[in-house]
């Protein structure tokens, strides 16, 4: 889903995904993508990223599953695999024209 995402990127420069309850989605000026995900916990914080960096933070584990923890929503995504493996995803500001509407 996250490559897709940043196929339909118009901007290049400045790519967002944006993970709001359970769902996680770019716009583009042809209209929105998004896909959801499975959630465990509360989902009400809006947040930011670079789907890019997601990417590469999700390519270093080797699992099917992976628990993301997300905090605040300036907080950097902690996500976790097997053991005591770790990487974290810095948030990218979210600006009125990257939400949909």
């Amino acid at each position: 889903g996250l490559k897709y995402l940043i196929k339909l990127s118009d901007n290049k420069d400045r790519k967002v995904a944006i993970m709001d309850k359970g769902r996680i989605y770019t716009t583009t000026t042809g209209g929105n993508c998004d896909f959801s995900i499975n959630l465990k916990g509360t989902a009400d914080i809006l947040y930011g990223f670079n789907p890019s960096f997601m990417i590469d933070a999700l390519c270093q584990f080797d699992c099917d599953d992976v628990n993301i923890e997300i905090s605040g929503s300036i907080k950097p995504i902690v996500i976790r695999g097997d053991g005591n493996n770790f990487a974290l995803v810095l948030p990218v500001r979210v600006k009125e024209e990257d939400m949909v509407a």
